[in-house]
């Protein structure tokens, strides 16, 4: 508490050295009501999360599930329409299930973020990991630079937290919340883990700057490659469905001739993790053409769409990932 606290009283001032490009207008510096009643309710929850004991989080998590999807039925439909674009020959009580289930493991995911942000408490003991595809890590980081291509499932942000305790940099680009106070609070708890965050705010030229030296310091750059990217990316089959795909992984990895390697965080259990490194995608010859960079972002997805149909109750189908359509 007195974390957030001090967080709160240092809000107007946001622009931390860790954080490229982090500068905020003069509109969303300014504190509103607002901004105090969201980060009340969210300091209420965070000290529960990060402390009480994990089997009774994980009964509670159970309950949101049913609470929420079953219930409230927020975003029901949404989530039920996705799994059904994804899987059209499933039945339709398997794709409740994996909608229901999809609650349950966001819920843990807030927990274990929680549990993450705790001051004075790394390296942490109750998170349990095993690693499959060793090798291709050591591979890519035997060649010092290379992206990392992630999506929306299991724990992404535990991987930052599990690289930086073991020496790897990374570097991820970062949009930052309208809420100042939440903001800051955030930010603290990312840079513990020892990632570089690249504000969106940058934009054009001067973010793609930052992006290529942190690529040349060493270690990984990071991409999401489900985000709906609307009329700046590019449409690639996911689930069989056109949808609008980032291509700066793939330019990135063209630009400087980097591998790229699809990394997933699966979770076995409550702070139980599993995380899978695929093997490295090298990037075509040839050089950033238009052709190039579309099969390097179709390789990606095509990676992320495998580990979905293997956990797909591990999927964040609340995302409208098919809102942008082609023309």
């Amino acid at each position: 508490m007195n974390e957030l606290k001090r967080e709160t009283r240092n809000a107007v001032s946001l622009n931390r050295q860790s954080t490229i490009g982090n500068q905020q207008s003069p509109r969303h510096r300014r504190l509103r009501w607002t901004h105090r009643l969201e980060t009340f309710a969210v300091a209420l929850a965070y000290w529960p999360l990060a402390y009480w004991p994990l089997g009774l989080l994980d009964v509670l998590a159970r309950v949101f599930a049913v609470l929420a999807f079953d219930l409230l039925r927020a975003r029901r439909r949404l989530t039920l329409a996705n799994v059904a674009r994804a899987f059209p020959d499933m039945p339709p009580a398997a794709r409740r299930r994996i909608g229901r289930a999809s609650f349950r493991h966001m819920f843990l995911s807030v927990v274990e973020f929680a549990r993450l942000s705790r001051p004075k408490r790394r390296p942490r003991a109750e998170m349990v990991v095993a690693i499959e595809g060793e090798e291709n890590g050591r591979r890519v980081l035997e060649r010092g630079s290379f992206v990392v291509s992630l999506g929306h499932l299991g724990n992404w942000e535990f991987l930052a937290h599990y690289w930086a305790e073991r020496g790897v940099r990374l570097a991820a680009i970062y949009k930052p919340l309208h809420n100042p106070i939440l903001d800051a609070w955030l930010l603290h708890s990312r840079e513990g883990s020892g990632i570089d965050l690249i504000s969106t705010r940058l934009g054009g030229r001067a973010l793609w700057k930052a992006l290529t030296e942190a690529a040349r310091r060493g270690g990984g750059v990071c991409f999401l490659m489900d985000q709906d990217a609307r009329r700046q990316g590019i449409f690639v089959p996911f689930f069989g469905q056109p949808a609008s795909t980032p291509t700066g992984a793939a330019t990135l990895a063209l630009r400087l001739n980097l591998p790229i390697i699809p990394v997933f965080c699966l979770r076995a259990g409550p702070c139980r993790f599993r995380i899978v490194l695929g093997a490295p995608i090298e990037p075509p010859a040839g050089g950033r053409t238009p052709e190039n960079v579309e099969a390097l972002t179709r390789r990606q997805v095509e990676a992320l769409e495998a580990a979905v149909r293997r956990n797909p109750e591990q999927y964040f189908w609340v995302h409208d990932r098919w809102k942008t359509r082609p023309k």
